[in-house]
């Protein structure tokens, strides 16, 4: 819940970035597990909130889903494989890192809230601001 917000329009924006590991395939079609992080992201959600749905400078709201994705390969010498033969395949996602940026009117941010693990988040995370 926001408290003490204007009657102007609110843009919420959602990003999320993180790595994938894979596993490395060879051309037989044999995997062993990869040794490197890959980045992945950051990639932005945004979630437009209208003015109308301010009550009294309160607003309850929800932001649309930010999803991080990996490609579905990677070069072998990318995913930490054995030799440039093998290609990075199956990728595993963690996220390390939210941030939230609340901007009022569109274009002013009042809020930008974070939270960040190098290892990677999980469960509930709680944000900074």
């Amino acid at each position: 819940m926001l408290a003490g917000l204007g009657n102007e329009d609110l843009l919420i924006n959602t990003t999320v970035e993180g790595f994938a590991v894979y596993q490395c395939q060879n051309q037989g079609g044999n995997t062993a597990p990869g040794q490197n992080r890959v980045l992945v992201g950051p990639t932005t959600t945004p979630t437009e909130i209208d003015s109308d749905a301010i009550k009294n400078g309160n607003l309850t709201f929800n932001t649309n889903p930010a999803t991080l994705t990996a490609p579905a390969t990677v070069s072998g010498a990318a995913a930490g494989c054995p030799n440039p033969n093998w290609t990075g395949v199956n990728p595993t996602l963690t996220l390390t890192k939210i941030t939230l940026d609340i901007q009022q009117p569109v274009g002013t941010t009042i809020f930008l809230c974070s939270a960040s693990n190098s290892n990677g988040l999980s469960g509930t995370v709680t944000l900074s601001c």
